[in-house]
C-alpha cells in the first residue's frame, strides 16, 4: 500500500477521493490514496464538516461533479497543510471550490 500521502507513515487505509453515489458504489473507483488510519479519520472529519461525507443524492450531472470537486478540494487542502513543498495544492483546491460553486449556481439558474 505504501506510505500515507499526508504524513509519510505506513498506510493501512485507502481513501476514495470522490466518494460514493446513491447506489453506494464508488464514483471513481480507481481514484484513491493510501492513508494512515489517523489521517484517514482527519480527512473524514473534514468531509463531515463540509457536509460532503455522505453519498451524493444529487440527480444532475452538474451537482454530482460539484460534489466530487468539493471532496477533492478538501483532501488537497489537508495534503497541502502537511507537505510544505505542495503548497500549490491549496491554490488548486480553491480553484476546485470555485468551479464547484459555478456549477451549482448554473444548476440553480437552470432550476428556476
Amino acid at each position: 500500500m505504501g506510505p500515507c500521502v499526508i504524513c509519510g507513515q505506513p498506510a493501512n487505509d485507502l481513501h476514495h477521493v470522490t466518494g460514493r453515489g446513491r447506489d453506494h458504489a464508488y464514483l471513481d473507483p480507481d481514484l484513491y490514496l493510501s492513508l494512515c488510519h489517523d489521517d484517514h479519520e482527519l480527512v473524514h472529519e473534514d468531509l463531515r464538516a463540509e457536509q460532503v461525507d455522505r453519498p451524493t443524492e444529487e440527480a444532475s450531472a452538474g451537482r454530482r461533479v460539484a460534489y466530487r470537486l468539493r471532496r477533492t478540494a478538501l483532501l488537497l487542502v489537508r495534503v497541502a497543510e502537511s507537505v510544505s513543498s505542495l503548497q500549490w495544492l491549496a491554490r488548486l483546491a480553491e480553484a476546485l471550490r470555485r468551479w464547484a460553486s459555478e456549477l451549482e449556481e448554473g444548476e440553480a439558474d437552470g432550476d428556476r
